[in-house]
């Protein structure tokens, strides 16, 4: 009885450890072939934004819209992203570009399979590099950090291009613009005028 129970368990894992690893297998882009890959999430998430994450509650973000390239959210919007569960991505407090699709409850949900990303990089932070050196040849972590920083750089400014590219060519369509306070004032004094004119002409005939 315990050896089909410990089977059991043993079989539950491996189901999650495959679904877990096809989750995230979409993970490996090559960051030297970033424009073709920027290009083909153009097509698949609704909403493209850059903002600032200002606070998180597990897989759970409220970010500050600073730009909008696909969807409806406004500047200076405060929107909610969601990541799904596989593969444990994370953002940092700080400024990211998210790609995802909003979801009936208004919260854009956010896939690893995405290159969303912390944009850290731009204010001189970078991901640590952990090099293996080979025998008798010290690797140059400081040079090697550069090369990575400038690729980064490259990729952010293809990226944007692309994005803002894309932006402009796929204008959003005019909100109709409702009566405010000042057309109801208008329209009052308007109506004023109208009464004042039609018992003017009513006492002249």
């Amino acid at each position: 009885m315990k050896k089909a129970i410990q089977l059991h368990l043993i079989l539950v894992l491996l189901l999650v450890t495959v679904e877990r690893a096809n989750a995230c297998s979409c993970l490996s882009k090559s960051e030297k072939n970033w424009l073709t890959i920027a290009k083909s999430q153009l097509g698949t998430y609704s909403d493209i934004i850059l903002g600032e994450v200002v606070s998180s509650d597990n897989d759970i973000y409220s970010i500050v819209v600073l730009d909008t390239f696909r969807g409806n959210a406004e500047v200076y919007d405060t929107v909610t992203i969601e990541v799904n569960k596989y593969c444990w991505v994370e953002f940092e407090p700080g400024l990211g570009v998210f790609y995802g699709e909003l979801n009936k409850e208004g919260i854009i949900e956010v896939s690893e399979c995405s290159i969303s990303r912390n944009l850290s990089f731009l204010s001189g932070a970078y991901p640590s590099l952990e090099l293996e050196s080979a025998i008798g040849k010290p690797v140059d972590l400081e040079k090697e950090e550069l090369k990575r920083q400038s690729l980064l750089l490259k990729n952010w400014i293809l990226e944007y291009a692309l994005l803002n590219a894309y932006r402009n060519s796929h204008p959003k369509q005019p909100q109709p613009q409702t009566p405010n306070k000042d057309y109801l004032s208008y329209l009052a004094v308007a109506l004023s005028i109208i009464a004042v004119l039609a018992v003017f002409f009513r006492k002249q005939r």
